[in-house]
């Protein structure tokens, strides 16, 4: 099985998650504001977080992709979570996902995150699409997913949600991302 190793950005790292994130992962998932978008809302405490960290490493371990932590080259700081998720077996697809810290949403962070794992999922796994779903009153995510790559594809139902579909193939976004 082909797996993402440590993905290096000119200001982000994306690297598996630790032992010691849990504090910092609950920066974001803990936080409403930052998971309002989000079908599974925010975890209530850092156990959570840490039970949802143990998710995302036996996906990592088992796929060789999964959610992990996306922290700041310059300050050595975890400022968010994203990756390549495996989707329900009716979507039969794999989802680029993302969430930063309030604190550095504006500063394209996102799109950075979600352009490295689009290279990361076409290049190493040798993916043939990767897809993105966003709730329609969510522009900022939106804007992310066409910045990083993706086309819009329709409406769809994700986990019982209304969502918007975008998704991105391997030899297109290669032609035009390198």
């Amino acid at each position: 099985m082909a797996a993402v190793g440590v993905i290096e950005t000119a200001r982000l790292v994306l690297r598996p998650f630790r032992a010691d994130d849990a504090e910092a992962a609950h920066a974001v998932w803990g936080d409403a504001e930052v998971m309002r978008h989000s079908i599974a809302g925010p975890t209530r405490s850092v156990d959570e977080t840490r039970a949802h960290i143990a998710r995302h490493q036996e996906s990592d371990s088992r796929d060789g992709h999964a959610f992990r932590a996306i922290v700041e080259r310059e300050t050595g700081t975890l400022v968010g979570v994203g990756g390549l998720l495996t989707m329900p077996a009716e979507w039969n697809a794999v989802e680029v996902g993302y969430r930063l810290r309030r604190d550095r949403w504006g500063r394209g962070y996102a799109t950075e995150t979600a352009r490295a794992w689009l290279g990361a999922g076409f290049r190493d796994l040798g993916l043939e699409e990767i897809v993105g779903v966003v709730s329609a009153d969510n522009p900022a995510s939106v804007r992310v997913l066409e910045k990083a790559g993706l086309t819009y594809r329709g409406e769809g139902r994700y986990h019982g949600f209304d969502v918007l579909h975008y998704a991105a193939e391997r030899a297109a976004w290669l032609r035009e991302h390198g």
